[in-house]
């Protein structure tokens, strides 16, 4: 799920956690504009509030029970602001393939602002965050993992999902910051993005903390664009790699390169910021 975009992995980390909870902790670390209440199988506003109950058990040993719940529709659209500016385009298709001549409502959809998508990998990146309610309490090795994930491509992921012939997946397909125009401008070894991207009905949000083992530089960049030249949602005609792909790696590219030549400041990090990061990658 954090190499690739991997929607049934995400559907039941949403049902193991239970959108109440999910909201609960965003709302407890102040992340209070962040909405998750669908998942993505399709069903649904309702059906996607029902979490089934499970039980997981080690050699018949009983680790957790969790019993069936269900979250109130009133209780979810709550947190949400209705706005005009969230109908979208000209037309869309419906779950049943019907042509609607009118915009597609976003409202009520998977809310995620992007100041809070770049203060959540600030916090992941630097435990030590100005706002301690904002940071994550895990221990260093799980971070580590969190941190390394978001770094690989696939080439680099032991798994059969992702190696399969069948399935093409290029190297830079969930990497558009710095990588999606060219992988050879930056050597895996030098360079990394420790990154997360989404792309749907044409919306494409990258986050990324950009650490540079070399030269000594790193920094947090987040692009979202939507890019729809035919203004229907649901036809699966998007430009996210004719236009959104490159332009993040551009962009990116443009500022990577003014902090390289001393044109941006930035607080230089030490280098044994530097060593850690790079020994994520080399194990």
């Amino acid at each position: 799920m954090f190499v690739i975009s991997n929607n049934e992995t995400y559907n039941a980390l949403y049902h193991f956690l239970t959108p109440h909870y999910i909201k609960s902790k965003l709302i407890e670390k102040k992340y209070t504009n962040v909405n998750i209440f669908r998942d993505f199988s399709g069903c649904s506003k309702l059906d996607t509030l029902i979490n089934n109950g499970y039980t997981i058990t080690n050699n018949n040993i009983i680790l957790k029970t969790q019993s069936a719940s269900y979250m109130l529709y009133q209780d979810a659209i709550k947190y949400y602001k209705e706005t005009y500016n969230k109908l979208i385009g000209t037309a869309y298709y419906d779950n049943d393939d019907s042509l609607i001549n009118t915009p597609k409502n976003y409202n009520y959809q998977l809310d995620f602002p992007l100041i809070e998508a770049h203060q959540m990998l600030q916090a992941l990146v630097f435990k030590n965050v100005k706002s301690k309610k904002k940071s994550w309490h895990i221990n260093d090795d799980n971070r580590n993992i969190l941190l390394k994930y978001l770094g690989l491509f696939p080439s680099e992921m032991q798994n059969k999902y992702v190696t399969n012939d069948s399935i093409k997946i290029e190297e830079n397909q969930f990497k558009y910051i710095l990588f999606g125009d060219s992988l050879n401008q930056f050597n895996k070894s030098d360079i990394r993005t420790i990154s997360k991207i989404g792309y749907s009905y044409g919306f494409v949000t990258e986050t990324a903390y950009v650490i540079d083992f070399k030269n000594k530089i790193d920094f947090f960049i987040t692009i979202g664009m939507y890019v729809n030249d035919d203004g229907i949602s649901n036809d699966g005609k998007y430009e996210n790699i004719s236009i959104a792909k490159p332009f993040f790696a551009k962009f990116s590219q443009l500022v990577y390169k003014e902090i390289l030549n001393n044109k941006l400041v930035i607080q230089k990090q030490d280098e044994q910021h530097f060593e850690k990061f790079e020994k994520l990658f080399k194990n």
